[in-house]
């Protein structure tokens, strides 16, 4: 039991510096944006949005919390195998996303948010034509290192 909840403490913290690394790659590509404010303004963000990486860790940690549990009560052991599986797809979506939302800030100045997601479905030619500045090499690249590093820290914390 204890192991179990061990686990899930470093599963859950696990994320939560996945996020913080998302972060730290966000602020730094973006670094020419965030020039005019103070660095003490920038670190701040990591302060508040501790928060928001906390309940998104939250989330993504309620699936294998739950098949744990049922696990547990039918005297197995917690299937670790699928959640690896489960976390390297949730690492790959939210590396691709991370991206997305890096180039959608540097072209238009905010967020992935609703209103991106609006505009890809009601014009998705005009949203696909407006990413034809992000080089591809480059975003793959920018996936391809969000995602190891998650890699690396899910191997060292898990």
């Amino acid at each position: 039991m204890l192991k179990s909840l061990s686990f899930f403490i470093k599963y859950f913290l696990f994320w939560v510096i996945f996020f913080l690394i998302v972060r730290f790659f966000f602020e730094i590509w973006n670094i020419e944006k965030f020039s005019s404010i103070p660095f003490l303004e920038i670190s701040k963000t990591f302060f508040y949005g501790i928060l928001m990486d906390m309940s998104m860790a939250g989330y993504f940690c309620v699936i294998p919390f739950l098949i744990s549990i049922v696990f547990w009560m039918l005297n197995k052991r917690i299937p670790l195998k699928f959640i690896s599986f489960y976390s390297y797809i949730l690492l790959a979506l939210s590396a691709i996303i991370a991206v997305v939302d890096i180039y959608i800030y540097k072209e238009w100045g905010t967020k992935f948010n609703d209103k991106a997601i609006e505009f890809l479905l009601d014009a998705p030619g005009e949203a696909i034509a407006s990413t034809s500045s992000s080089p591809v090499l480059v975003s793959a690249f920018a996936i391809l290192s969000i995602f190891g590093l998650g890699l690396l820290s899910y191997q060292l914390l898990i």
